[in-house]
């Protein structure tokens, strides 16, 4: 009986533990430098993933980031179940932080893209980015492009496309796909700094092994940088272990 309750009581512990990693956010910061020029100028990034089924706290948002240029969603938005009136509330949660741009993911046909174009759309200042490419100045006068690609698996991505109008010497280039094997398919391509999620960095790692890596941020020896998330969401089980939640503040300097 004494040993039924032990292993009981660390089956609740680990539980607990588990639901804490889900939904306790741990917010990380990143500074990326273009190191062959020095102008002074930077850009203050949000990167988020992987919502799911998770609701954005508009409060939590905006005592944790102040004086951000731009948000960036990095996909999988929602997922089957969830209504498109969440996903409108996480998307004015962002923009009342700064612009948002969004990519797709894999999960948001479960739900329907032009319901949750039709959500997204109905929120000033959202934009879009479908295999194609925008520039955004700072208020500091930095320029970005932001190029974003459609999801993998659902095989929508055009990596030529997207990059197809991305110019030369404009400023640091910002690209964004939900899943980080589009790493494979854009090395000749013109980018400073990619963006990804959807792995959930395993979601839930036993003695430190995962379905998947965990997320980091990767710098190459090019200068480049691949940032992989652990996203903020969780699927199938709402539980995490050895990959927390964790949502991004990325500063960007030129």
């Amino acid at each position: 009986m004494t040993i039924l309750v032990i292993l009981s009581c660390i089956g609740l512990l680990s539980f607990l533990w588990m639901r804490a990693e889900a939904y306790f956010t741990r917010i990380r910061f990143h500074t990326y430098s273009k190191e062959s020029t020095q102008t002074n100028r930077s850009a203050r990034i949000l990167f988020v993933s992987d919502l799911h089924r998770r609701k954005i706290s508009d409060a939590w948002l905006q005592k944790h980031f102040t004086n951000i240029d731009l948000c960036i969603l990095g996909g999988d938005a929602l997922e089957h179940g969830v209504a498109v009136e969440q996903l409108k509330h996480n998307i004015q949660a962002l923009r009342a932080i700064a612009p948002v741009v969004y990519v797709w993911g894999n999960n948001e046909g479960e739900v329907g893209i032009d319901a949750c174009r039709h959500a997204m759309q109905s929120v000033p200042d959202v934009i879009e980015l479908s295999n194609e490419s925008r520039i955004f100045s700072t208020k500091e006068g930095l320029v970005l492009q932001i190029i974003g690609m459609d999801d993998l698996n659902e095989r929508r991505c055009d990596v030529d496309k997207a990059f197809e109008k991305v110019s030369d010497d404009m400023g640091i280039d910002v690209a964004v796909c939900h899943n980080p094997a589009v790493l494979q398919f854009v090395r000749d391509k013109q980018w400073n700094l990619l963006m990804s999620g959807h792995t959930h960095g395993g979601q839930i790692r036993l003695f430190g092994w995962g379905l998947y890596p965990k997320g980091k941020w990767s710098k190459f020896a090019d200068g480049r940088v691949h940032l992989v998330s652990n996203g903020f969401g969780t699927t199938k089980l709402p539980l995490r272990l050895g990959a927390p939640a964790e949502i991004h503040h990325i500063t960007i300097l030129q």
